[in-house]
């Protein structure tokens, strides 16, 4: 009776890891869907992400003013080095002064350029997060609308050499259907 059962269990596991394994065989023959987009496409000002482009508008009109200011500090430091060096005379508080002026203005140069980087990395995250989250959301949605597998970002395969055909392109699709379907959210102002 042991015999049996012990028979009845092995006929009984062999033909559930042979059902499993013909299930397998047949879901993994179709040939996975593999399609390319070039997410630097995104920011074009004339055919990319309109809200990506806005949110870059955005940054771009808040930051202008600082930009200005920093230019025009940078010019007068570049005017006051190019003063011909020469050995200071005793007393010759001038260019005592002009050096000091000189390295007063690249710190304060140095400590703009600092905090402005840390703004505007906190203002882009701020900003764009929400839209590339969105981005990422509609891509997945279409992916899954077109029976995509696979999107490899060639913007993110750096200097690999690829050839693909523009068959498997599909950023400008993308960029026309989250265009028409996702852009209602514009970039808050402030």
């Amino acid at each position: 009776m042991k015999l049996l059962c012990i028979f009845s269990l092995t006929i009984l596991i062999a033909a559930c890891c042979t059902a499993a394994i013909s299930q397998t065989r047949n879901t993994s023959t179709r040939a996975a869907k593999v399609a390319v987009i070039d997410s630097n496409a995104f920011k074009n000002r004339q055919t990319g992400i309109i809200r990506l482009v806005d949110a870059f508008q955005v940054i771009d009109a808040e930051f202008k003013l600082w930009h200005e200011e920093t230019r025009a500090l940078e010019t007068r430091y570049d005017n006051l080095i190019k003063i011909p060096h020469r050995r200071p005379e005793p007393g010759d508080i001038p260019y005592t002064e002009k050096l000091a002026e000189i390295k007063q203005l690249a710190e304060i140069i140095k400590r703009r350029k600092e905090d402005h980087q840390q703004r505007l990395d906190r203002r882009t995250r701020q900003l764009m997060e929400p839209i590339y989250i969105d981005i990422n959301k509609a891509l997945q949605t279409f992916a899954e609308q077109h029976g995509i597998d696979v999107i490899l970002d060639v913007a993110k395969l750096g200097d690999s050499v690829m050839v693909i055909s523009n068959a498997v392109d599909i950023t400008r699709s993308f960029i026309a259907h989250y265009n028409k379907n996702y852009s209602a959210e514009t970039p808050a102002k402030n």
